[in-house]
């Protein structure tokens, strides 16, 4: 018998990572690995840089999580 508050629908992870600006190399190396490996690579993984329009809206959802 399932409980009734179980929820089934869809789980959205959102993974901020900060690297200072000497450390470039390694935020290349995670951005390749990231999209690349389990569980990620199954969950249609999507990277938003800084630079890109919609960085803006991602951030402000990012910030509302409690």
């Amino acid at each position: 018998m399932k409980p009734e508050n179980e929820n089934s629908g869809p789980v959205k992870l959102f993974v901020r990572l900060y690297f200072s600006g000497h450390e470039k190399l390694s935020e290349q190396r995670w951005l390749d690995r990231i999209p690349a490996e389990e569980p990620f690579k199954s969950a249609s993984p999507k990277i938003i840089k800084e630079t890109e329009p919609e960085f803006a809206a991602v951030l402000k959802q990012f910030d509302t999580l409690e």
